[in-house]
């Protein structure tokens, strides 16, 4: 149960490192400040990993910190088997079952257990002193993990949907019933998880963690240029010193451009925001399918300081902006909200999942309904007619918040407490 060097080892458990976005966001964070701590850290998924290497997979990679694909290292196995098995089971789903056979369900069922047969042989192999997992799985790998050596943490809204089976939910009950640890990203997500799941055990609220890279705050030059899409890029100058320096207020978001991310009431927001005080300046930090909506609707409404920008570093982009606007439909805990506070950024966010745990209304920025685009506009328009100093209350005190509960400080001190605990036992 020791990595190399004896180190105890931990794995860091998701279903992809697919996308640069929450999960992966966490894993990497976690995986890096824990091997700071002395631990070897590995990570550990299930789909296979993208062609594309984002910036957190290049970010484990610098850091030395592996990453494997269970789907992946059975993908010979899986061929073989479907190889067997194919006639049998297309004669049996044409001639018992009278339809027509599936190929792709087939497919996913063979690949799906000898993935999970891959995991049962790692763990054997590997032994891991402690298994961290993010968010959901595989249907049939909650009872494969050691629950005294596992922590599962949610990073949905901890509901159940139509896709989980009755056996899923059971599975993974049983697997939190008697996990080391449950952890959820705020107040309100616990209480989901409890009630859907009929957990009975102790859910211990844990924000985001996330390093701090603020770099020195926000800072008064961006350089607009155009990418080969007729996007807006961000260069960064040199960061001020003093956030009363402000002038005009720059607003922006960062994540995925999708509508789960509130960005058609947002593009409401800001036409209203412009009839009402002129014109808006906002970047649209991130890729997603509402790219072309995004561009389409600032040219019809003449939203000439709005652009959308390529996200290569974080911190970079939030410190070209003065507040952060992120008006999610759904979510769990979005890591970029707690990079805003990391930057000093007051936040216009909704109430959903634990956001408001962690920003708190009329203290690190507003809390609003879901789906109003008045509310934005109305908080916009708050931090716009600002003095100052009240503005500049609002930048310490969202500073403030990231250091006491997420700053990798903080959070890892409470993390490492609870892996040595586990260790020990």
């Amino acid at each position: 149960m020791k990595g190399k060097n004896s180190k105890p080892l931990v794995w860091y458990v998701a279903a992809g490192y697919g996308l640069p976005a929450g999960i992966e966001a966490h894993i990497l964070y976690y995986a890096t400040e824990m091997q700071r701590r002395d631990f070897d850290v590995k990570v550990r998924v299930f789909r296979p990993l993208p062609r594309e290497r984002h910036r957190f997979l290049m970010a484990l990679d610098e850091r030395g910190i592996p990453i494997a694909s269970f789907e992946s290292l059975a993908r010979v196995r899986s061929v073989i088997k479907a190889i067997v098995l194919f006639v049998p089971w297309f004669l049996y789903i044409l001639i018992a079952k009278h339809r027509w056979p599936d190929v792709s369900t087939f497919w996913s069922w063979v690949s799906v257990n000898e993935s999970v047969r891959e995991l049962e042989m790692m763990l054997a192999k590997e032994q891991p002193a402690v298994i961290h997992i993010f968010g959901r799985l595989w249907t049939t790998a909650w009872a494969r993990f050691p629950p005294d050596r596992t922590i599962f943490h949610e990073m949905m809204t901890g509901s159940v949907d139509d896709s989980w089976t009755s056996g899923e939910s059971a599975d993974f009950r049983n697997l939190a019933q008697s996990a080391a640890s449950v952890f959820a990203p705020g107040k309100a997500i616990a209480a989901n998880l409890a009630k859907d799941f009929r957990i009975t055990r102790r859910i211990d609220v844990i924000f985001t963690m996330c390093p701090d890279e603020a770099g020195g705050g926000p800072q008064t030059t961006v350089t607009p240029e155009r990418d080969n899409h007729g996007c807006t890029t961000t260069q960064v100058s040199a960061f001020k010193s003093q956030v009363s320096l402000r002038r005009r207020l720059r607003f922006g978001i960062l994540c995925r451009l999708t509508a789960q991310k509130g960005i058609l009431y947002l593009l409401q927001a800001l036409k209203m925001y412009k009839e009402r005080r002129g014109d808006v300046d906002f970047t649209f930090a991130g890729k997603g399918d509402l790219e072309k909506t995004i561009q389409q609707f600032t040219l019809e409404h003449g939203l000439t300081n709005v652009r959308i920008v390529r996200v290569k570093n974080a911190p970079e982009i939030l410190n070209a902006i003065d507040v952060f606007v992120h008006p999610s439909i759904a979510d769990a805990m979005p890591v970029s909200i707690a990079e805003a506070l990391m930057c000093g950024l007051p936040c216009v966010v909704t109430d959903v999942g634990g956001i408001p745990d962690l920003v708190r209304d009329g203290l690190e920025g507003f809390v609003i309904k879901p789906g109003e685009p008045d509310q934005i506009l109305s908080c916009m328009e708050k931090f716009a007619a600002m003095s100052e100093s009240e503005f500049d209350g609002f930048s310490e005190r969202a500073r403030k918040r990231y250091e006491d509960v997420c700053k990798p400080d903080s959070v890892g001190t409470v993390i490492e407490k609870e892996y040595r605990a586990i260790c020990a036992n």
